[in-house]
């Protein structure tokens, strides 16, 4: 569990306690057992709530053991009281975030502490109370008593276990679910993007095959155009060649007005 402060970088998890003791110091602060909005605390397992709920329980169930004349007396005397509280300002103020939001973590580790020593002290004032009523009762009753005790404390024991174990195995599928969805995601966005890249890569080759078809088109043109222009060329040198022929052995007009006059005469 990390302690919510920027300005340091301080792990508890490898801790004992006794290192705790030493090592923390009261400005570092942590809101761990709450979560970071205590509008809305964190739920689940080694959370605030759950804290709050076993203290309850505890509380409520450990006081039917006693006589009922003394219940009242008992439960005067354990200070595990979760209840929302008063401040001097009149404002009421949640057991939750007066204990544990924002709170420097010695704090918290001292408060965490002295539940664990109510706890304990209820258990010790119900079995005082209980022995104390072993002169009215038989030894066999008292026995049946402290049997019925364990029995009771043990089955709650293994509910919360239960209980644990069972929101325990949520938490992991949840968690398992998350990541197949994550990896869902990731294949669907890898098989998109191979999808993509084939696409492109087709398109690529087409253009590329269109670019080399309309050069080649294009070159075969200008040959073709190239061999018209020659004998393009070569016709008309033919033509004037044969015209130049025709003008040599062909009298030209005065010879044939001359030619004319004498066939009148």
């Amino acid at each position: 569990m990390s302690l919510v402060d920027k300005d340091r970088d301080v792990n508890f998890d490898t801790l004992s306690i006794s290192e705790l003791w030493n090592r923390v110091e009261n400005k570092i602060t942590t809101s761990f057992l709450i979560g970071d909005n205590p509008v809305k605390p964190s739920n689940g397992i080694f959370t605030g709530l759950q804290l709050q709920e076993i203290i309850e329980t505890f509380r409520d169930s450990v006081l039917k053991f006693a006589e009922e004349d003394k219940r009242a007396f008992i439960a005067a005397g354990i200070n595990l009281n979760t209840d929302e509280t008063i401040d001097e300002d009149g404002e009421t103020k949640n057991w939750l975030i007066t204990n544990f939001y924002h709170i420097p973590a010695i704090t918290v580790l001292i408060t965490l502490t002295n539940i664990e020593y109510e706890i304990k002290n209820a258990e010790t004032q119900v079995l005082t109370d209980l022995l104390n009523n072993a002169s009215k009762d038989s030894k066999d009753n008292l026995a049946s008593k402290v049997a019925d005790l364990g029995y009771r404390l043990e089955s709650e024991k293994k509910k919360r276990e239960i209980e644990i174990l069972q929101k325990d195995k949520e938490f992991s599928q949840i968690k398992i679910d998350s990541k197949n969805a994550e990896i869902a995601d990731r294949d669907k966005a890898i098989a998109w993007f191979i999808v993509i890249v084939l696409a492109f890569t087709v398109m690529i080759f087409f253009v590329i095959r269109s670019n080399m078809l309309r050069r080649k088109a294009n070159k075969q043109l200008l040959e073709q155009k190239e061999i018209i222009e020659v004998k393009q060329k070569e016709i008309l040198d033919s033509i004037h060649y044969a015209k130049r022929i025709q003008n040599s052995l062909l009298p030209n007009e005065k010879q044939i007005g001359k030619a004319i006059d004498r066939l009148q005469k």
